[in-house]
């Protein structure tokens, strides 16, 4: 019967791809985490206005809301969607750039338009994704492919002009849902009590 021998360089080379995929793992998870909550926020960017009191209130918020939906909303949707093509992309297997430019902005906006209504829904749909290609990734790499990803995102500028109807688009349909939003909060909200109210009796 043979002695069992246990020696440095033999767990190193056991533990190493052990430790490669730990690590591969926990960063694409904590990416994950942090991209698909911060995506399925109703309230993208939050700031504290009503401590300015003056005269110009109105004149800054309305300079914010439009900075806030006209300028840094559409760099985000474009961020959002580069990240959601590169993930699409890795599946492979016969994949056209216009598709995945379709199904991707599809995605955000069907995100976006949850957070409206649930942001528990908004961000199921918005990990589903991500995490659907770490599973994949686990049970067979070979599902994946690096080589026609590569090849996807190469052809992706070519659709410059598609890509900008899609950002507009989704921008439309934020300034949108937020008037809605806004709207539907102004109906629901209780009214404020009169004066009268206010006055408590003798």
């Amino acid at each position: 019967m043979s002695e069992l021998e246990f020696t440095t360089s033999e767990a190193i080379e056991i533990l190493k791809p052990l430790a490669v995929l730990l690590g591969e793992i926990t960063v694409y998870a904590i990416f994950v985490f942090v991209f698909y909550r911060f995506m399925a926020r109703r309230d993208i960017i939050t700031a504290n206005l009503s401590r300015h009191k003056q005269v110009g209130y109105r004149f800054i918020g309305t300079i914010y809301y439009v900075i806030r939906h006209v300028l840094f909303f559409p760099i985000l949707t474009i961020c959002w969607t580069a990240v959601i093509v590169v993930i699409l992309s890795l599946l492979g297997k016969d994949q056209q750039p216009e598709n995945v430019l379709l199904v991707s902005v599809a995605l955000i906006s069907t995100i976006r338009t949850t957070a409206y209504i649930s942001e528990d829904l908004s961000k199921d749909l918005a990990k589903m994704l991500p995490f659907a290609i770490l599973g994949l990734y686990l049970v067979n790499k070979s599902y994946l492919s690096l080589s026609v990803t590569s090849g996807v995102l190469a052809e992706i500028p070519d659709y410059w002009e598609i890509i900008v109807y899609y950002i507009v688009f989704v921008v439309a349909l934020e300034l949108v849902l937020r008037i809605l939003y806004g709207t539907v909060s102004c109906i629901k909200a209780p009214p404020r009590p009169s004066k009268k109210q206010l006055v408590s009796p003798n």
